[in-house]
C-alpha cells in the first residue's frame, strides 16, 4: 500500500482473509477495516459490500473502527449516488443519498451530496438550505457550484456572492467557478464584467471541451474594452 501498488495489496489481503475464512475464525477487525478500505478506493464494490456486511455484524470493534465503516458506507453512498445520477438515474441516486442522510445525518460529504443532488433535480430552496447548513472549509470546486447555483436559482445573490468570492479564491482557474462567476455579473447587469468572466472560463477550458449550461453568446454581451483589462478571476465586486 504504502508503494501504492493497491491492486496487489488487496489480492494479499484477500488471500490472508480466506486463510482466516478456511480455518473458521476471524480475522483481526482492523485487518478487515483495511481491507474495506482497499476495496472501496479500488472501486471493487461487490466485494466491498460483502466485507461491510461482515463488519457491520462484528461485536468488536472500537470506536475509531467503527467510525471508520460508516465513513465507508456513506462514502460508498455518495460515489454510487453520483455514478447513478450521472449516467441516466438522477432520481435513484437522489434517493441513495437520502437513505444516506437518514442513516448518517451528521456526515458532512453526505449532506454536502445531498444539497447538490438537489440542485440538480430543481429543489433549489432545499438545496440551499442544506448548503447554508454545512461547513464548506474542505470543499470541493463542485461543491461550490452546487452551493452557488442553488442560491442564484431563488435569487439569494447575498449568499451566491460570498460563496463566489471563496470559491474564486480557492479555485481561481476554474473554468465552471468562472462560468458561474459570469452568470452572477450578468445578473446584476454588470455585461462588462459578464464578459470578461467568460471569456476567462473558455481561456481555461482544456482543449475541445465546453462550459456546459452557459451561454455561448454572453462572451459577446459587452464590447471589449480599449484599455488594459483588469484581471477576470478577480472576486466580483
Amino acid at each position: 500500500v504504502v508503494l501504492g501498488d493497491t491492486s496487489h495489496a488487496v489480492l494479499y489481503l484477500n488471500q490472508v482473509e480466506n486463510f482466516y475464512l478456511l480455518r473458521r475464525s476471524v480475522p483481526p477487525a482492523a485487518l478487515e477495516v483495511q481491507h474495506a478500505w482497499l476495496l472501496y478506493n479500488v472501486q471493487e464494490d461487490r466485494e466491498l459490500y460483502s466485507v461491510l456486511l461482515r463488519l457491520d455484524g462484528r461485536q468488536d470493534l472500537v470506536a475509531a473502527q467503527r467510525e471508520q465503516v460508516e465513513n465507508l458506507w456513506a462514502s460508498w453512498a455518495v460515489r454510487r449516488a453520483f455514478y447513478l445520477m450521472n449516467n441516466g438515474a438522477l432520481l435513484r441516486g437522489v434517493e441513495i443519498l437520502q437513505a444516506a442522510s437518514a442513516d448518517y445525518p451528521e456526515n458532512m460529504n453526505v449532506r454536502r451530496a445531498m444539497a447538490g443532488a438537489y440542485t440538480k433535480v430543481g429543489r433549489y430552496g432545499e438545496s440551499l438550505t442544506l448548503y447554508k447548513g454545512v461547513s464548506m472549509e474542505d470543499a470541493t470546486s463542485g461543491d461550490f457550484q452546487g452551493a452557488i447555483s442553488a442560491a442564484m436559482k431563488v435569487t439569494d445573490m447575498a449568499q451566491a456572492e460570498t460563496w463566489l468570492r471563496v470559491a474564486l479564491a480557492l479555485y481561481p482557474g476554474d473554468p465552471q467557478i468562472l462560468g458561474l462567476a459570469a452568470r452572477f455579473e450578468l445578473a446584476r447587469g454588470n455585461a462588462q464584467r459578464a464578459a470578461d468572466f467568460w471569456r476567462a472560463s473558455l481561456a481555461a477550458m482544456p482543449p475541445g471541451s465546453t462550459v456546459q449550461g452557459l451561454d455561448r453568446g454572453l462572451c459577446f454581451a459587452a464590447p471589449p474594452r480599449r484599455e488594459e483589462p483588469t484581471s477576470a478571476g478577480s472576486a466580483p465586486s
